[in-house]
């Protein structure tokens, strides 16, 4: 993928996982508490249905990114953090979410996330030596 493409997804994604996390998942979660009130299986299971594909889907993107060739320049590493930085900030909000059993794929996906940071230290690494 052209390098000017994927710049555009990334600052896409930059913007919409901040909206998906702080308004969609957490307007859904509070929408099914207050529907199903009644039952928290129930409230977990509609939650867990309406929201684990989307969230697996969004979350996702940092870490093809991360595993992608074409990241070893400085423009490139930068915006590699900026994903990074991303879901760092969001990480008390993805934990209070998506706090179910059975959202635990989701968690993992923004667990992977944060292994995200183990695969720039290579990339940091070949970038020092390449331009210090």
């Amino acid at each position: 993928m052209d390098w000017n493409v994927l710049e555009a997804k990334i600052k896409s994604w930059l913007h919409a996982v901040k909206i998906a996390v702080k308004n969609l998942f957490y307007g859904e979660r509070i929408l099914c508490d207050s529907v199903f009130s009644s039952s928290e299986k129930i409230v977990e299971s509609c939650f867990a249905e309406i929201s684990r594909d989307a969230a697996i889907n969004l979350f996702g993107f940092p870490e093809n990114f991360a595993k992608s060739k074409k990241i070893l320049s400085p423009e490139k590493v930068f915006r590699a953090l900026d994903l990074y930085e991303a879901i760092l900030d969001l990480w008390p909000d993805i934990e209070m979410i998506f706090s179910y059993d059975s959202l635990l794929a989701v968690k993992w996906q923004g667990v992977v996330m944060f292994d995200f940071k183990a695969a720039l230290g290579p990339m940091l690494s070949w970038w020092c030596q390449r331009w210090f």
